[in-house]
């Protein structure tokens, strides 16, 4: 049986490299510097507490010092730092292609949504915007001070203001809706999971 998440897929990293229009956006992913730079601090430690080793060892034996303790001790301490530094870069490394997976299945979900819709808004029942696509945004003017309320958004557009009552408690009560926006259609359906959410869409 197939894999259902596509970031569980062994073929994912093929499937999105040879997506010549994706761009990935690196400001969300963590540099590649971040892993040399832990990777550069691991060496150090390592090579400070073997130098200390080596120098403690060969104090004259006259010395009560516990050469053998000592030894294990630092052992133990430079073995940890190499696991804990292995783990810290293989999850770096997940993390960072994990981000790239989301950004790809964000394009590709949006832009099969936007098929036969004008335009594409996703909202809570409190009717704040979690998400709007290009043709919202232009067609609504969406302004910064309108702060992401749905309200506000379409508080200067040509619709009846018993539509827009009807639009807002569609929303607040996540309920179907369909209401006229012109020589288009202003269409309200809930989302079944995760739930107060709808999706907006122009037909």
């Amino acid at each position: 049986m197939p894999n259902k998440r596509f970031i569980d897929r062994e073929d994912q990293k093929e499937i999105i490299s040879e997506c010549k229009d994706f761009y990935v956006r690196k400001d969300n992913i963590p540099p590649v510097w971040l892993i040399y730079l832990f990777a550069i601090i691991v060496l150090a430690v390592i090579t400070v507490v073997n130098y200390i080793s080596v120098e403690l060892i060969l104090l004259p034996d006259s010395d009560p010092i516990p050469l053998k303790e000592i030894a294990t001790l630092l052992g133990i301490v430079i073995f940890m730092v190499i696991v804990v530094a292995i783990i810290a870069i293989k999850l770096i490394k997940r993390i960072a292609d994990a981000v790239v997976t989301t950004q790809f299945l964000n394009l590709l979900f949006i832009n099969s949504a936007s098929i036969n819709n004008k335009f594409i808004l996703i909202t809570n029942k409190e009717k704040v915007a979690v998400y709007m696509d290009r043709q919202f945004d232009e067609l609504f003017e969406c302004k910064s001070e309108d702060d992401n309320h749905v309200e506000k958004m379409i508080a200067h557009k040509n619709i009846a203001e018993e539509d827009k009552d009807k639009l807002m408690d569609a929303i607040l009560n996540c309920e179907e809706l369909e209401i006229p926006f012109g020589e288009s259609i202003i269409r309200v359906k809930p989302i079944k999971r995760p739930k107060s959410f709808c999706v907006i869409t122009g037909i």
